[in-house]
């Protein structure tokens, strides 16, 4: 059984009322911290049945029949600079491990408890900035762990970039911790486990039901795709949509655009790429803005909707454009705008990460070559990935009405087993437990 100590934990006030890493930290509560953040992994260990306790860091120091380290949950909100104490101004933590208390720490430094740092909504690069500050995740985790005399091996971090260890191998063999032991690095994606197949109003579960398997049906539209908010490689992508006039092939979400995003040209810093690439997207954007807000569902785009999914867009279009969170940075991310087409039967052209695709493949799923050119997904230039992304989008678009009908026909299989895969393989999810049940071990 694995055994999380809170700080805030009242059998008579529901449990858990307020998230650990906070003590002595004014306003601190949903800035940096928060419990039960969607989907919360308490949710999928009682589904899985995977055995485990919540209780008070006091009441859990006297119980002697604990055998294992328990774990000291710090779950992860918002962006890294606030992880860290990096905006003071709008933070109320001054750094990552400052609001834990004396007695947890004396805990994790006698090998009695793991930090369990846990971030396996979101898939963050380790390297993050904004404007002008920069900050190392790898880097700021071992300076918090040295400042606290806490041996590494005493953390460990649950994060949805499925290259983190890659990239702390790399880091760290260069970096001045080389010498130093490694904390625990799982990468895992809690999205993969939503509640699926049993959908509700309920913590963590999709609000409505799922389109059925129909190669008869005679669809409105040629593709799908959701852009609730304006990251620059979904304007990058609507605009190049509508240069070559696709937008009305498509059912698409996206916001009210305005001017300074193209008099600041804010987008145009991410990437490798020539300025003369830069500038082909000057003029579309311009154009793209009086077009928006384009609207699917009448859901509001200010509210995050990962646990909202219509099935009619899915039922009246062919495939979906899926624009990932993350598109320039160094990271391999799956959100829950990857699993929805799967869990609607609908194949996908991801404008994502480069590897993402590959990503999918090793965790069991099948993509859609060669009814799909999917050679984008090894393109490591991000410009150079988004052109290749849009001549497979205008090839498909051309087909005639017969021809992507048939296309979709074709798909059965490949979308039937990745349903299967989403509903019922739970090899992440084990392989995640099954590392936990190894570190806690004594």
């Amino acid at each position: 059984m694995f055994s999380f100590g809170y700080d805030f934990f009242d059998k008579d006030r529901g449990g858990i009322y307020e998230p650990n890493g906070i003590i002595g930290c004014e306003n601190a509560n949903g800035n940096v911290f928060k419990s039960f953040l969607p989907p919360w992994w308490g949710d999928y260990f009682e589904k899985y049945d995977i055995d485990f306790m919540c209780c008070g860091v006091n009441d859990i120091l006297g119980y002697d029949w604990i055998q294992d380290r328990w774990l000291y949950p710090l779950e992860l909100t918002d962006e890294p600079l606030r992880w860290f104490g990096k905006l003071q101004s709008k933070n109320y933590i001054e750094s990552l491990f400052s609001g834990i208390s004396d007695i947890t720490l004396n805990e994790i430094k006698s090998d009695n408890a793991i930090i369990f740092l846990y971030q396996a909504n979101e898939g963050f690069p380790f390297i993050w900035q904004v404007d002008d500050i920069k900050v190392n995740i790898f880097e700021e985790i071992h300076k918090e762990l040295e400042r606290l005399e806490i041996n590494p091996k005493n953390l460990i971090f649950i994060h949805a970039n499925f290259i983190m260890k890659k990239c702390y191998r790399k880091w760290k063999r260069d970096s001045k911790y080389a010498n130093y032991e490694n904390f625990n690095l799982v990468e895992f994606n809690s999205h993969r486990y939503l509640d699926w197949d049993n959908t509700g109003p309920e913590r963590g579960h999709l609000n409505y039901t799922f389109s059925k398997f129909d190669i008869k049906k005679d669809r409105k539209k040629y593709f799908l795709s959701f852009n609730r908010e304006p990251r620059n490689h979904r304007v990058m992508l609507l605009s190049r949509l509508f240069q070559d006039g696709l937008l009305n092939k498509g059912y698409i979400s996206c916001p009210k655009l305005d001017y300074p995003m193209v008099k600041d040209k804010w987008w145009l810093g991410s990437g490798n790429s020539t300025s003369e690439q830069k500038k082909i997207y000057v003029s579309p954007i311009k154009n793209l803005i009086p077009q928006a807000p384009l609207i699917i569902d009448g859901a509001d785009l200010n509210i995050n909707q990962f646990n909202t999914s219509p099935e009619w867009p899915y039922e009246e279009s062919y495939f979906s454009i899926v624009t990932e969170t993350h598109f320039w940075e160094e990271t391999v991310f799956m959100s829950e705008k990857i699993w929805k087409p799967m869990a609607n039967y609908h194949p996908f052209i991801l404008v994502g990460n480069c590897g993402t695709l590959k990503e999918l493949r090793k965790q069991g799923f099948k993509t859609f070559h060669p009814f799909i050119d999917e050679s984008y997904d090894e393109i490591e230039n991000p410009y150079m990935r988004l052109e290749a992304i849009v001549k497979e989008l205008n090839r498909l678009c051309n087909y005639k009405v017969d021809e992507i009908k048939s296309w979709y026909a074709d798909l059965e299989s490949i979308l039937k087993h990745n349903k299967s895969v989403l509903l019922n393989d739970t090899t992440t999810l084990m392989d995640f437990v099954d590392t936990m049940r190894s570190i806690v071990k004594k």
